[in-house]
């Protein structure tokens, strides 16, 4: 490796690694634990600490900006966990929010400390990471017209179109409620294990991330429908086959309420010939 290979990568390190970085301001030690006289000469400790902490700055903008729950939540451990974070899970894309991907499995691996206070920390964080990715998603969310399902040939041969910016999230607490709480300022409370869907996607008006908790048969009519255009026939015995209604007439008529439901949320935008 030549010295300017070197000098690149120890930089780097250093720049970012807070635990390496002490060690080599305190007694010179380098992060591959040899001193080298060439390298530390090149080393100006000043410029060192300037840069660190703008990356350092930059870093927790970023992080601030995607996971804004998670910062209420940990409070005076945020910059301690933000610190560990980029030192177990450095940065693999030259994108800068993708440096923040991987928050939620960190959690769930590395940080059981913060997960006894907090359960529900990796959840929320893996929530609000793909509301970002929703709404940095490049692909249009154009509605088409829909009439609401009133004769047959409508039931046989059409079918919905599915909001393309969407995704169906499994989650082992009421992450919804937990986002509410923390928008209006508050800390949530009596938060318990119950596993819930959601769907997550974009408005096509707002633009802003929306979600919705669904049923199981929602989700696979959903699922269903996101695949390859299915009528709504299809779709219907579906949803039927999960319906806890005490007979078919009774599911169907909940079939129905549920579409124009969706639609009225903007997860279908629309109606499709088949």
């Amino acid at each position: 490796m030549s010295v300017l290979t070197n000098l690149e990568k120890t930089l780097s390190i250093l720049w970012t690694n807070e635990s390496a970085r002490s060690r080599y301001l305190k007694d010179g030690q380098l992060p591959d634990g040899e001193f080298s006289k060439s390298i530390a000469e090149a080393i100006d400790e000043r410029g060192l600490r300037t840069y660190a902490e703008l990356i350092a700055i930059g870093r927790n903008d970023l992080m601030l900006s995607v996971y804004p729950g998670c910062a209420r939540l940990l409070n005076k451990k945020w910059k301690e966990t933000l610190d560990d974070y980029f030192e177990t899970c450095p940065p693999k894309h030259y994108r800068l929010n993708m440096s923040a991907a991987d928050f939620s499995q960190y959690l769930k691996d590395s940080r059981l400390d913060l997960l006894q206070k907090f359960p529900y920390l990796s959840d929320l964080a893996d929530y609000e990471w793909i509301e970002l990715q929703l709404m940095e998603d490049k692909r249009q969310v154009s509605p088409e017209p829909h009439e609401p399902l009133s004769r047959p040939e409508q039931f046989e041969k059409s079918a919905p179109i599915v909001n393309p910016v969407l995704s169906l999230r499994n989650y082992n607490y009421q992450v919804p409620l937990i986002v509410e709480y923390l928008r209006d300022g508050e800390m949530p409370r009596n938060i318990t294990p119950r596993e819930i869907m959601v769907a997550v996607y974009r408005d096509p008006e707002t633009h802003m991330g929306c979600y919705v908790e669904v049923t199981p048969g929602i989700a696979r009519v959903i699922e269903q429908a996101q695949s390859t255009p299915t009528s709504y026939a299809d779709l219907a015995t579906l949803a039927i086959s999960y319906s806890k209604a005490s007979n078919p007439q009774d599911a169907l008529l909940e079939f129905f309420e549920v579409v124009e439901k969706l639609q009225s949320l903007k997860l279908f935008i629309g109606t499709q010939a088949l």
